[in-house]
């Protein structure tokens, strides 16, 4: 993976330095077509290294903790009154 994004930054700053930095060659859609299939084994290395490094489960465990508001009366109470907006936090 190191490799492959050392090559990238090192095509890139050619393709930087040569048409535009030194201008030595007129960026044509010919050079950026050849640019495109240097680069393309480059991504695909980044596509096979991202197989492998990441983490794969065949099942999934969701965990949200709450809290439980348990209302502290001495004996059931009526409700008189609901202070809360629906839909709100």
């Amino acid at each position: 993976m190191t490799a492959a994004i050392l090559v990238l930054v090192a095509e890139a700053t050619v393709f930087w330095l040569v048409f535009f930095r030194l201008k030595l060659l007129r960026l044509t859609p010919t050079w950026v077509v050849i640019f495109i299939f240097i680069m393309a084994p480059v991504f695909v290395v980044f596509l096979i290294g991202l197989r492998f490094v990441t983490p794969v489960s065949a099942n999934a465990t969701i965990v949200q903790h709450t809290i439980q508001l348990i209302p502290r009366l001495p004996d059931p109470t009526p409700v008189t009154a609901v202070l809360v907006e629906e839909n709100t936090w």
